[in-house]
């Protein structure tokens, strides 16, 4: 098994402020689905139907799982490949929430940036920044492998 000695943003970064983030949506999701919908589409276009609240809880228990791969499974291994798998994994949900919100702007004919309001650029800012995050991580930047540690037990 191969060590891993990261930069210790990395190490705050996804066993702590990554966990927090999702645990938040976590729950965001479960007591309002409405904050979470607005979001991505202002209320004058939609509300969240509360027939679809299930919808709305499968993508809750979807941000729970990420959380606890981050928060809980990168606490407990300090195998390098383990973390590149679960940041490269997140890395392309993240990317894809970055192509589900274009997708989204285009649709309600909001793409121009004169007609984002904050939240939109704020939900687009933060899941590029993250992204960024991930691909230094797993492209090596400010990682280092210790070989011939011992296993644990």
């Amino acid at each position: 098994m191969s060590e891993i000695q990261v930069h210790p943003f990395y190490r705050i970064w996804f066993t702590w402020v990554d966990p927090i983030v999702l645990a938040a949506t976590f729950i965001g999701i479960f007591i309002d689905p409405n904050l979470f919908m607005i979001n991505f589409v202002p209320a004058s276009i939609s509300r969240a139907d509360p027939n679809h609240a299930f919808l709305f809880h499968h993508i809750a228990v979807f941000y729970g799982f990420i959380g606890l791969m981050v928060g809980v499974l990168q606490r407990v291994s300090s195998d390098i490949r383990v973390w590149k798998i679960i940041q490269g994994s997140v890395l392309y949900v993240d990317i894809a929430l970055i192509w589900v919100v274009y997708a989204g702007l285009k649709q309600q004919g909001r793409l121009h940036p004169d007609l984002m309001r904050a939240e939109d650029w704020a939900g687009l800012l933060f899941t590029a920044w993250v992204a960024v995050i991930r691909i230094f991580f797993v492209a090596g930047v400010g990682v280092r492998e210790v070989r011939g540690a011992k296993k644990r037990q």
